[in-house]
Parts: C-alpha cells; structure tokens; sequence
C-alpha cells in the first residue's frame, strides 16, 4: 500500500489547552521543558500540506515527511515573542517533569494525556523534537506560521481574563 508518513512536531494549539491557556493568560509560559527546543507547528499548516499531498503525491509515496514551524527555539526565546505578539509580557516557568503532570491529573485532565505528556516532556528534555523544516513551504509554496503569527490570530483567547 503506498503510504506517506507525516512526523509533525509539537503542535502550536498547545497554546490554547484548558491546562495551558489559563496560565498564558496570567502572564506564564508553564512548561517542563529545561533547555528544550522545537520549531512548533499549527494545525493549520499541516492541514495545508497534508491537502497538498493527498491532491499529489507521487514524490513522497513511502517517504517520511518531518513538519514543523519555520524557527527552533527554546522557551524563553518562545515567550519573549509572545510578549513581543500580544503586547504584554510572558515569562517562561519550567518545572519538574513530575510536578507539572501531577498538576494535569489534579486539572482533571484525563490520564491518557497525563501519561502522553509525561513521556512527551521526557523527550522534549533529551532534545527529541529539536529541529526545524521548511517542509510546509516546499510542499505548499507558503511557510508555516511563527509562534508570534499564532498568538496574534489567537490574541483575544491568549489576552482574556
């Protein structure tokens, strides 16, 4: 069977989970991620590019297809371009691995994702999602969106109170 496997990072709407979107709002970019980078990515984009290929797929039949945004960073350089996107300033908190998934379970966050978080997080740490793509662009003629493009479509769920 001809297959072509999408592999996409970490995905941009993590911004906007009930367990996360309360603490960006008050200013905290909360993660477990010590000195971790990736290059996030919206759904969006991945959309764009998986229609892209479904219309035509003939040069990446049985290939592995990596997507990501378009820049690697680490967290804190990810809320300073929030601040820098939503006009106020968000400071980045890192925690341990365990402490943030027992603050999930006590969220009621169900413990799937619980247990999907604590090993994501693991990996996260040991450098497992770093790197970055221009896969969306090469694939769709237009880039992905930055992290500072996401928080401005989202601005009215990052800003409320």
């Amino acid at each position: 069977m001809p297959v072509i496997h999408i592999r996409p990072t970490y995905f941009l709407e993590w911004m906007l989970y009930p367990w996360q979107l309360p603490f960006l709002q008050q200013g905290v970019l909360r993660m477990p991620v010590g000195k971790g980078t990736h290059s996030p990515i919206a759904a969006d984009d991945q959309a764009r590019a998986i229609a892209s290929l479904l219309q035509d797929p003939r040069d990446y039949i049985g290939k592995v297809v990596p997507l990501s945004g378009p820049v690697e960073m680490n967290h804190e350089q990810m809320a300073a371009e929030l601040s820098e996107a939503l006009g106020r300033t968000i400071v980045f908190q890192d925690l341990p691995v365990e402490d943030y998934v027992k603050s999930l379970a006590e969220m009621g966050v169900p413990a799937y994702i619980v247990q999907h978080f604590d090993g994501a997080m693991r990996d996260y740490q040991n450098g497992h999602m770093s790197g970055a793509d221009n896969n969306i662009e090469v694939i769709t003629g237009k880039r992905s969106m930055t992290v500072g493009e996401f928080a401005r479509l989202h601005a009215d769920r990052l800003n409320a109170r």
